[in-house]
């Protein structure tokens, strides 16, 4: 399937409520619009009050891509699933499978299930997975691209194993094994969930679970993440740059590095429940730990935490936190 713009393998432009149960592709998506190009396995815009999605799948071999002529970067959105989710008041994915590559080097926001979310509705993922690459230049993620404007974010049971490929430049951001920007949302909540395989990128706020979070709450329970992560700055096996209250718990980072340009890195030993590390925390935001200690325990800036605290971060600079467990591998 080849088109200028909104190129899917099912639906290019929904515009009424929608719903695909059992539903299964395997498809070639290119788009060659040069600025707005939007490219998915299934839809390409949801422009709807209602979707849903449940047991569909794209399959192996499905390759979606961005062709324009345009160099530089775009504002193009492509998903496996779906690349944009415009005006929604609720998006639903439920035992949804993906295995593709998303070959779009020049756009800003690539999806292994979802690009783009917007319009101020809530957006739930369940029981779904991704597997294959995604590259892109900015905003790249395993599950969800970028949280324009989305009330409420629930991701349950899912995971992704994903190679995430950002830019070479520094202003390469938000790249991550599940959600990589999420500029807007009220709350973001991420459940049994996990990511492995390896995220790059020469800019920031790359991680195993979520790149980045500018407004809202975040709430992590039961989540790990096994991918290597590299970039610039802020970047953390768990979480990259968050600028809100997290609760995270029962969660951990096993991967076997993380690496920043700017010369901070952390190699974890081989444990049997892993060490994760939370760095670059942004200014003014707050960590709550809930964690059995006889499993491990927490420091932050070289001092322990206790189960239940709640630690207020401030200063431009973050504070790093490190959770290691007891238990040798």
């Amino acid at each position: 399937v080849s088109g200028t713009y909104d190129v899917a393998g099912f639906v290019g432009k929904a515009q009424q409520a929608l719903s695909l149960v059992r539903c299964e592709a395997k498809v070639k998506v290119t788009a060659t619009n040069a600025d707005k190009n939007r490219g998915a396995g299934l839809v390409g815009w949801l422009n709807t009050t209602t979707a849903s999605f449940e047991n569909c799948k794209v399959l192996a071999g499905s390759v979606i891509e961005d062709k324009s002529s345009k160099t530089g970067s775009t504002i193009g959105m492509y998903g496996g699933l779906v690349a944009y989710a415009g005006s929604t008041v609720s998006t639903t994915i439920k035992n949804c499978s993906v295995e593709a590559n998303l070959n779009t080097a020049n756009c800003q926001s690539v999806g292994g299930l979802v690009a783009l979310v917007a319009g101020g509705g809530d957006i739930t993922i369940d029981g779904c997975q991704f597997k294959g690459s995604a590259i892109g230049s900015n905003q790249i993620a395993g599950v969800l691209a970028y949280s324009e404007s989305a009330k409420n974010i629930t991701v349950t049971d899912t995971h992704a194993n994903v190679t995430v490929t950002g830019g070479t430049a520094t202003n390469s951001h938000y790249c991550c094994g599940l959600l990589g920007n999420i500029a807007s949302a009220e709350t973001v909540t991420l459940k049994n969930c996990y990511a492995e395989g390896t995220v790059s990128s020469g800019g920031s706020s790359n991680a195993g679970l979520i790149g980045a979070q500018t407004k809202g709450t975040a709430t992590i329970e039961n989540c790990y993440a096994t991918c290597s992560v590299a970039g610039n700055t802020n970047n953390g096996g768990l979480l990259g740059n968050m600028g809100v209250p997290a609760t995270i718990k029962n969660s951990y980072f096993k991967g076997p590095k993380i690496t920043s340009n700017s010369g901070l890195s952390n190699t974890t030993a081989t444990l049997q429940l892993g060490t994760f590390s939370l760095t670059q925390i942004a200014e003014t935001s707050s960590v709550t730990f809930d964690f059995d200690s006889a499993y491990g325990s927490i420091t932050a800036a070289g001092k322990g935490v206790t189960n239940g605290e709640t630690m207020s971060v401030s200063g431009d600079s973050g504070v790093a936190l490190v959770a290691t467990t007891k238990n040798g591998g």
